[in-house]
């Protein structure tokens, strides 16, 4: 039987935290691949979390899919398919840059751009590609989901931040 395990703001956060942690770790140690990495699990974190996108969704996304918003700390997340589109045209989701509860989309963003360049990946590229192949989007995203329970779990229950059940070891 499998059990859900419910993503609350504060676990999205510790998670965002600690990848971002290992992706300045990995810049610092001069390893591109797994600061790219770490980046981009996190901001698949942020976006799956705020916009509740589905792998699916998220998969073909671009850096051009994230645009300012008209609202001041606003951006806008176009999903160009998704299983309700019943018309096909895409849907344009508003996220805060920042949240109430401190996730904070520009800041992530900003650093998986970071690691992008340093990985030669130019603008407009894929927001999910591998680490090695970064500019090569990912087909399907259960490379970061295996990462979620092979990595960050694991390293936040070593700091205690929270008890990881043995069911999700």
């Amino acid at each position: 039987a499998r059990a859900a395990f419910a993503m609350t703001p504060g676990l999205v956060a510790l998670l965002i935290d600690k990848a971002l942690e290992m992706a300045r770790a990995a810049r610092k140690a001069g390893d591109t691949r797994q600061c790219y990495g770490h980046t981009r699990d996190a901001l698949w974190f942020t976006l799956a979390f705020l916009a509740c996108l589905r792998k699916s969704e998220s998969v073909g996304l671009t850096e051009e899919h994230l645009t300012k918003g008209a609202e001041e700390d606003a951006l806008h997340l176009f999903i160009p398919f998704s299983k309700n589109d019943q018309e096909g045209v895409g849907v344009t989701l508003p996220i805060k840059g920042t949240t109430a509860s401190g996730i904070s989309l520009r800041a992530v963003l900003r650093e998986h751009q970071r690691s992008m360049r340093a990985c030669g990946v130019r603008r407009g590229g894929p927001l999910f590609g591998y680490m090695d192949a970064p500019a090569t989007r990912l087909e399907k995203l259960d490379t970061c989901l295996a990462r979620l329970r092979r990595l960050y779990f694991p390293a936040l229950a070593e700091e205690d931040a929270f008890h990881v059940p043995d069911w999700l070891r």
